[in-house]
């Protein structure tokens, strides 16, 4: 007769858990690699992205600074916000008066070609330069009108 003093103290043993053979060294390779890649992929983009964001706010708070003020921004002010940079292509469009001219930035990752648009006003009479009127993050119809656009040319 079993006492249930001797069924308690019999233990049974856990029964081992068929474990997965490690991955060999060729596919973790291919594995980490591919990770790598990505990421390199992925850090350009961000990169173009990042410096698009950073213009474009930059030339933003300018115009509306020049809102407030008595301010006006220049082509000179536009190249010292965008550190240095020139603008990709340019294009004149003709308004009642004068000209308009378009400064198009072009700011490339691997995969996505981000545009930033500078619009300046006609030259005034004074001969004096142009001033930025606006700023935006793609590219306006009436350039997209012009027979010299291709955006497969562009730098």
């Amino acid at each position: 007769m079993d006492t249930p003093e001797t069924t308690a103290s019999t233990t049974t043993t856990p029964v081992p858990a068929e474990t997965k053979p490690k991955r060999s060294l060729v596919e973790r390779v291919i594995v980490q690699g591919g990770i790598l890649i990505m990421l390199v992929i992925v850090s350009i983009e961000a990169w173009s992205y990042v410096r698009l964001t950073l213009a474009h706010r930059g030339l933003i708070s300018e115009l509306e600074r020049a809102e407030s003020t008595d301010h006006r921004i220049s082509k000179d002010a536009v190249t010292k916000i965008l550190g240095g940079k020139q603008p990709d292509d340019s294009f004149n469009v003709k308004a009642a008066v004068g000209e308009e001219r378009y400064d198009l930035y072009y700011f490339s990752g691997l995969l996505k070609k981000r545009e930033l648009c500078v619009h300046y006003s006609v030259q005034g009479k004074t001969g004096g330069e142009p001033e930025v009127v606006e700023v935006m993050s793609v590219v306006p119809d009436e350039i997209l009108a012009l027979k010299s656009f291709n955006p497969k040319v562009a730098k």
